[in-house]
């Protein structure tokens, strides 16, 4: 499920930021688990927070039309490696470029931190992942931009990644 909902993310966050109002998306029936008692600092107010089923938690930055989201999945079931994670989200993206990746650690776990280009539609766009794995639960943080705008929005992707906190 958290393949589905990965593969989703860059979509889902390139459509809202291009402000187009209509998605269709067919997900499995069951809802996937959410991580509980996740801790954030929305990101400043520059970005409004808006409803999304296909993430956690979302939020736009109308001046540059940016998306910060995560999404999380709990489940004993999904054992992907953090670069296969990537390659699912990167599935949306065409011309896929890998700009910059390194293994990290954060929350106290590895996570894999990359910076991507491509296309989507023939629009250049610009996407940041930072995924990792902690007790049973697969996160992926992302900020979803245009290269025009990606040194506007990353500061806000930087500071929200400083205020989640996993459980």
């Amino acid at each position: 499920m958290i393949l589905q909902r990965a593969r989703l993310i860059f979509i889902f966050a390139f459509i809202a930021m291009l402000q187009t109002h209509c998605v269709s998306v067919s997900l499995e029936s069951k809802a996937p688990q959410k991580s509980r008692d996740v801790r954030y600092q929305s990101p400043p107010s520059a970005f409004q927070k808006f409803d999304a089923s296909q993430v956690d938690a979302a939020w736009k930055n109308n001046a540059t039309g940016g998306i910060i989201s995560f999404v999380s999945e709990c489940s004993s079931q999904n054992d992907l490696r953090l670069e296969s994670l990537r390659n699912e989200v990167l599935q949306g993206l065409n011309e896929e470029k890998i700009t910059k990746e390194q293994t990290t650690t954060y929350s106290g776990r590895e996570a894999l931190r990359s910076s991507l280009s491509g296309t989507v539609d023939g629009v250049a766009s610009a996407l940041e992942l930072l995924i990792f794995k902690k007790d049973g639960c697969t996160y992926i943080l992302n900020l979803v931009s245009t290269p025009k705008t990606l040194s506007t929005d990353l500061p806000h992707f930087e500071a929200f990644l400083q205020g989640f906190k996993a459980p």
